[in-house]
């Protein structure tokens, strides 16, 4: 029912966000469930990933990133309340990485994983972890891996 009623809405132009998620009654299940648009993560998750010594929040986080990498990091800094350069200062407290490092170093460890485990040429591999330009996804590669992906397979 209530999707209903969101999908109505969107249909007249309506956007549709859940706010302050990662508090409360927020849970994955509930978000799976709905036709939202955008999620906007509470600042507290993010601001209690920087003050705890426990992974688990940083945990979080990091799924996070990796489930909305497509975002930019204003996107991203919007979904916690923060301006960017206060989300990369806290990101970085978090991850010892900017926000674009970490995003980087992921892509190149799902490339890797890829050419090891699935079998794909490295033309391919590169589009789906998302390089537009083979040349700079095996210049990044033979710099993160001092290898060229090539020598991976």
């Amino acid at each position: 029912e209530l999707n209903q009623r969101i999908d109505e809405l969107k249909k007249v132009g309506f956007r549709i966000s859940m706010d302050d998620f990662g508090t409360g009654y927020s849970s994955l299940n509930t978000l799976g469930k709905l036709n939202v648009d955008e999620i906007k993560i509470d600042r507290s998750l993010l601001l209690e990933a920087t003050s705890t010594e426990t992974n688990k929040y940083r945990i979080i986080l990091e799924e996070i990133v990796r489930l909305t990498k497509k975002l930019s990091i204003n996107d991203l800094a919007d979904t916690v309340n923060m301006s960017p350069a206060t989300f990369h200062r806290h990101f970085k407290m978090v991850t010892t990485l900017s926000p674009i490092q970490y995003q980087k170093s992921l892509r190149l460890l799902e490339a890797a994983r890829i050419l090891q485990y699935e079998n794909a040429n490295v033309s391919e591999t590169a589009y789906r972890v998302g390089y537009e330009s083979l040349s700079q996804f095996t210049r990044e590669y033979k710099r993160y891996f001092q290898t060229t992906p090539k020598k991976k397979q």
